[in-house]
């Protein structure tokens, strides 16, 4: 017999790493971003697809799935709520973002690292060091030729100390990156 956080994490074997994070989530929904997951923010409900994510108290009608057990309300069972949801249940941004990878039994993908527009939420693209002039500052480009950006906004992105500290920071809170 399967436990109830087995029974939790089928739920999500069948969609893509997509998440809809709740308005209340604002640095969740950054670190996902981080990750490369698509995380759209805010979003007061699910949408097509996505995995919700809230931190909202399950009640009838209200968007909210899954118990860091797994277990599920009878609304949810019954169809009244969202069959793809995962309510946090730490107020600490870490602690959240290590429960959703736990509940949906996601590992993240060391190549997606920083492929997302922290802002826009996108894929970002490479550039190259003559398109990103005035853009950033010049001591950035006397030591860096590696640029990404986002087609949105344009925001640049490089490697630089930030992301080694951002890499630290999720290895020192167990989320490797293999």
């Amino acid at each position: 017999m399967e436990s109830d956080l087995t029974n939790g994490i089928s739920r999500f074997a069948d969609r893509s790493h997509a998440f809809c994070v709740d308005g209340m989530l604002g640095r969740l929904a950054k670190w996902l971003r981080i990750l490369g997951f698509d995380a759209e923010y805010p979003c007061a409900s699910p949408s097509g697809g996505r995995i919700f994510v809230t931190m909202r108290q399950i009640g009838v009608r209200s968007a909210v799935g899954v118990h860091r057990a797994g277990t599920e309300s009878a609304e949810l069972r019954s169809g009244l709520l969202p069959s793809a949801g995962i309510r946090v249940t730490s107020v600490k941004t870490m602690h959240q973002l290590r429960q959703i990878l736990d509940d949906a039994g996601i590992r993240p993908d060391p190549r997606l690292f920083l492929s997302r527009c922290l802002v826009c939420n996108v894929s970002v693209g490479c550039v190259g060091p003559d398109e990103v002039i005035g853009r950033v500052p010049d001591r950035v480009l006397e030591l860096t030729k590696d640029f990404t950006r986002c087609p949105q906004c344009g925001r640049v992105y490089w490697m630089g100390t930030h992301q080694l500290r951002m890499w630290r920071k999720l290895e020192e809170e167990g989320i490797v990156l293999e």
